[in-house]
């Protein structure tokens, strides 16, 4: 995994170059897992970008808008919740708030970053646990 994570860092496709060292011509499970693990901890590291920040705000601020204009929801649940980044924002930007909020993602160091993030902003989500 160090050889892979190197990999990563120096800008290499990781999945591509999987998908070459396995001689798949698709993205397996396996190979997609291995990819968000290399990855965790970047969603909520680009959120130090003020730019990056404001973006993701203004997109957080506009599904919030389309929910609320829909009903006024007691939870919420996002489906690839990756690191939480764009459900912090979502939750935030609705009026009244929600009481639960949960996420779900193939990848358990994403999960772990998004429990961490959400707590960051004073919200917690339902806690990472073994599949």
């Amino acid at each position: 995994m160090a050889q892979l994570k190197k990999l990563y860092e120096d800008g290499v496709n990781i999945t591509q170059y999987l998908r070459t060292e396995l001689g798949s011509t698709r993205n397996t499970v396996e190979i997609i897992e291995i990819a968000y693990e290399l990855q965790a901890g970047s969603y909520t590291a680009a959120m130090n970008d003020p730019e990056t920040a404001m973006l993701k705000r203004e997109y957080s601020l506009q599904i919030a808008k389309v929910i609320q204009s829909l009903c006024q929801p007691r939870s919420l649940l996002e489906a690839g919740v990756s690191e939480a980044t764009t459900l912090s924002g979502v939750v935030s930007g609705l009026d009244g708030g929600v009481m639960r909020i949960f996420g779900f993602d193939l990848s358990w160091s994403r999960l772990a970053c998004a429990s961490r993030w959400l707590k960051s902003r004073g919200l917690e989500g339902n806690q990472p646990c073994d599949r």
